[in-house]
């Protein structure tokens, strides 16, 4: 018989089972019965989300049993239908995840309606044959996966059904078997629901007994020991995030942090510690403060009703455990006292784990294996895509370390005018050492940024040509041009930073069409100011157009390399 799973999520990130049952069919009424168990179970109390797959039976039986809790789709099942049918359509194993990655991915985390909504129609012009699938298949269910629609639900982060899956497949190798009677796994899986228990216990009470080291210790100092750890850690991610969102963080926040978890998103937390003022324990959601195995409401208000009452249950413990607790408040309260080294990490492993267990392939897994081989024997590269190619050195790897894939890991992501936001596809984010703009030539040129002092020379001796002067200013030419050119130590200060006009003379230099896009952030907005294409200005005779395009991105304080595909709104380039 069919066995149905449900779990639950606790604060420091541990999944517990809720409930399971056995069903005759996977059907509308199957699931139903279970769903009503599951509703007396919870006592009256209504979950914020519940995350299931796209089958149709479950599907129905959540809004009947669970109309109020917002239903979410897993979007891992998502995508992996989406390139499964792109893979059958295309029959080329990149295009697929070129078209999940990038494309459709784009338009499951667009912030904001218009943005899904301007993202969805590219898609539909660039993959036109896609549409008719994801019309009628996930689009219906928009409002169950889209980040637009989700980012108010209160799902702690969970947006896929891995946890069930993780959680199902541990007690399939706990029961060993497939073909067990009822009451062999009641009492196994009583074991392990018991099990369960003893480590949420133990998760439970480091998050309350032992504090968590952060780089922001000022920041969370209210926090330890009535949070749980997993808490401040998604916190500390999330301000670092708005660290490398650096000027633009007002615009590229999203905010989505505090309705999805009930945590402070990135600039909440940059503007607390800007005033120095640590995170107060009422900002953080109950979800997060629940600490110990009861339910919260047990827990005195008052800091020394709760410390008397840690203390009575403390010496009610086994001697040996009286003892940990007493040895963790003395080095919590006396760490100058601690003398204790980091262990050695062994950090070349040898053996690789084995399988758990055997399971059946999906069928996204059986798609790829029939074009595994043909992909394979085709290997891609920026030639056979179509992609712009730029000089580089002998053996010098086409890709260049190029960075492909989720375009949402890119922190200047913001900054990519929408115009542009579809042919968008790759980035090289250099060393920020204020060579960055000549890092970023070298990587066009040789392969590897390790070349930017060459590129400062270079520079030197194209511009060694007085007709120079007159773009770089007459007065500046000589006195302020060429010392800010010569300069090759690290790191290198704002006077001796790359500037606009130095790119119209590597485009001359080296034959390019170089488009410089630009943003500037002033009383606390972000202006665009705009983009800047460089052509070369003189050509030997036997040239008959550019090499190539080549995109700088720059944030205000910051170059990169971005790529943009052939068929952008960019006019192609002529002939002479």
């Amino acid at each position: 018989m069919p066995m149905v799973e449900v779990v639950g999520l606790i604060p420091v990130g541990k999944t517990f089972m809720i409930g399971y049952g056995f069903v005759t069919k996977e059907t509308t009424e199957g699931y139903t019965w279970v769903l009503e168990k599951v509703r007396q179970m919870l006592g009256g109390v209504t979950p914020n989300a519940i995350v299931t797959d796209r089958e149709q039976g479950l599907l129905e039986a959540v809004s009947l049993v669970f109309p109020d809790s917002r239903h979410l789709l897993c979007v891992w099942h998502i995508d992996m239908a989406v390139e499964k049918y792109a893979l059958e359509l295309h029959k080329s194993d990149w295009i697929a995840k070129k078209i999940t990655s990038k494309w459709w991915h784009m338009v499951r985390t667009a912030a904001t309606v218009d943005e899904h909504e301007r993202r969805w129609a590219n898609f539909c012009k660039k993959w036109g044959g896609m549409v008719g699938y994801v019309t009628r298949t996930w689009m219906i269910h928009v409002q169950k996966f889209d980040a637009c629609y989700t980012n108010d639900v209160m799902h702690f982060g969970n947006i896929a059904t891995s946890r069930v899956e993780y959680a199902h497949s541990v007690l399939k190798n706990w029961l060993n078997s497939a073909t067990l009677n009822l009451d062999s796994i009641w009492t196994l899986v009583d074991a392990h629901i018991a099990q369960q228990h003893v480590e949420i216990r133990k998760l439970l009470e480091d998050s309350r007994s032992s504090s968590m080291s952060v780089e922001q210790p000022r920041l969370f100092s209210l926090l330890q020991g009535k949070v749980s750890h997993m808490a401040i850690r998604l916190m500390s991610g999330e301000f670092d995030r708005g660290t490398k969102l650096g000027m633009g963080l007002e615009l590229g926040c999203g905010c989505a942090m505090v309705g999805t978890h009930g945590l402070l998103c990135a600039c909440q937390l940059h503007h607390l510690y800007q005033q120095d003022q640590p995170v107060h324990l009422d900002d953080i959601h109950i979800f997060w403060r629940t600490l110990r195995y009861d339910d919260v409401n047990h827990m005195p208000a008052d800091d020394d009703a709760q410390l008397s009452q840690m203390f009575d249950e403390i010496r009610g413990c086994n001697p040996v455990v009286r003892r940990l607790f007493v040895e963790s408040i003395h080095s919590q309260l006396h760490p100058e006292n601690e003398d204790v080294l980091e262990p050695e990490v062994l950090v070349n492993p040898r053996g690789r784990p084995r399988r758990a267990s055997t399971r059946n392939l999906s069928g996204f897994e059986h798609s790829q294996r029939r074009h595994r081989s043909m992909t394979r024997s085709t290997p891609q590269t920026d030639a056979a895509l179509g992609l712009t190619n730029f000089p580089s050195s002998p053996g010098a790897p086409l890709e260049m370390n190029w960075r492909v894939g989720d375009l949402s890991s890119f922190r200047y992501m913001y900054l990519i005018p929408a115009i542009l936001e579809a042919s968008f596809d790759r980035w090289y984010d250099p060393v920020g050492d204020g060579h960055c703009g000549f890092r970023v030539i070298s990587h066009a040129l040789r392969g590897t940024e390790d070349h930017y002092l060459m590129m400062r020379e270079d520079l030197y001796a194209e511009i060694c040509d007085p007709r120079y002067s007159l773009i770089y200013g007459v007065q500046e030419y000589e006195n302020t041009t060429f010392p800010r050119i010569q300069f090759f130590s690290t790191p290198c200060g704002r006077d001796h930073w790359m500037v606009s006009y130095d790119l119209l003379a590597f485009a001359t230099r080296f034959n390019w069409v170089i488009v410089l896009v630009t943003a500037d952030q002033r009383n606390g907005r972000m202006s665009w100011t705009g983009s800047a294409t460089y052509p070369p200005i003189r050509y030997r005779r036997d040239v008959t157009k550019p090499v190539g395009e080549l995109w700088v991105l720059h944030t205000g304080a910051h170059f990169l390399r971005i790529h943009v595909e052939p068929d952008s709104p960019m006019p192609p380039l002529s002939v002479l």
